[in-house]
């Protein structure tokens, strides 16, 4: 299973129901420019916010930073562990 990135596109707070896990799903609220991560799953409510232009979906996104399901994050944020690995790599010159 894979993950998608929901993005607000709008300049107010935009409510979506996202799914966290196969049989399962949490309404989320994203600020302007905010996004989430979920599973690959459509809701009725998220298809409903893409249809009208409210969000963004990016299909096939890699998580490779492991980010938590159905929780707010402001573009740009990077986690503090990956920030201190690339940190670490840079230091070393790798």
């Amino acid at each position: 299973m894979g993950y998608w990135k929901i993005t607000n596109n709008q300049d107010v707070n935009t409510k979506v129901a996202v799914a966290t896990a196969s049989n399962g799903s949490v309404g989320v609220i994203l600020k302007p420019k905010q996004f989430c991560v979920c599973k690959d799953q459509m809701t009725k409510m998220l298809d409903a916010q893409m249809k009208r232009g409210f969000v963004l979906v990016e299909r096939n996104f890699s998580n490779e930073l492991d980010l938590e399901t159905g929780v707010p994050f402001d573009e740009g944020f990077t986690p503090e562990k990956h920030a201190d690995q690339k940190v670490k790599e840079y230091k070393s010159g790798k």
